[in-house]
């Protein structure tokens, strides 16, 4: 599948951001250029501010680092990347989520739930694909590791799963909202209609973005593996149209359940 493009006064607006909080955070470019083995000599370090991060931009862009991929995907883990240096930031966040609204697939959706969580939780969703398949063991479930094979471009992967998939299940943490290329992923499915069900695994007391909190949630404390995979699987009759409509069967109790 293409990595869509971005255009020029896109390109821009992230630059601007990623400069802003980058001075305010006091990030050092060049260890994020080295971080994806981006020499900063190829970089007119003399300037500052917005006109440097331009440069650094354009170079993501245009799939200078072999580690970030090109276009949107490598503008997508360079946010990640200056987020996690400032331990998660919520501009950059809204930022990522956007983002993924330009990467919209082409492909038909398809009955099946992507996982999208933090590789910090991954012990806690492990448990849950464990539930959702013994469960219901002809539903396909995307969970990173498990899903992509060797050798392939495991952005592109996560890309055209997330954009065609009918239900994302968000794994919700403080650890989830840290990482902007999870709100990366939300945005991909949101764009072409997808079911998007955050399943609420630890309490909160800082503001939920809107983008997540306006959806009803999962919720279940302690945490219920068996209940959220049964839920999960009841709404895994979802099916997205290539129009990016959601048709299904109504349940005579709501969707979501929270205790």
């Amino acid at each position: 599948m293409q990595t869509p493009e971005l255009e020029r006064s896109k390109l821009v607006d992230v630059s601007r951001q990623l400069s802003s909080n980058a001075i305010d955070g006091n990030i050092n470019p060049s260890v994020i250029l080295s971080m994806f083995d981006l020499s900063p000599g190829h970089f007119n370090l003399s300037v500052s501010g917005n006109d440097l991060w331009f440069q650094i931009v354009q170079a993501f862009h245009a799939g200078k680092s072999a580690k970030a991929g090109y276009h949107i995907d490598a503008i997508a883990k360079l946010v990640d990347t200056v987020a996690n240096e400032l331990k998660g930031n919520t501009e950059l966040s809204q930022l990522a989520h956007d983002l993924g609204q330009y990467s919209l697939s082409n492909s038909s959706g398809q009955k099946a739930i992507f996982l999208s969580y933090s590789s910090k939780d991954k012990t806690a969703v492990d448990t849950l694909y464990d539930e959702i398949i013994r469960q219901a063991p002809t539903l396909s479930v995307f969970q990173d590791y498990r899903s992509i094979s060797a050798g392939k471009d495991w952005l592109d992967v996560i890309r055209s799963e997330a954009g065609t998939t009918s239900i994302m299940a968000c794994w919700l943490t403080k650890n989830y909202l840290r990482s902007s290329f999870c709100q990366y992923e939300i945005g991909i499915a949101d764009a072409r209609g997808a079911t998007i069900i955050p399943v609420l695994a630890e309490t909160f007391s800082s503001k939920i973005p809107d983008y997540i909190s306006r959806r009803q949630m999962l919720s279940k404390q302690p945490v219920d593996f068996q209940w959220i995979a049964q839920e999960l699987i009841k709404d895994g009759r979802f099916v997205l149209s290539p129009e990016r409509a959601i048709t299904y069967q109504p349940r005579a109790t709501p969707w979501v359940i929270v205790y």
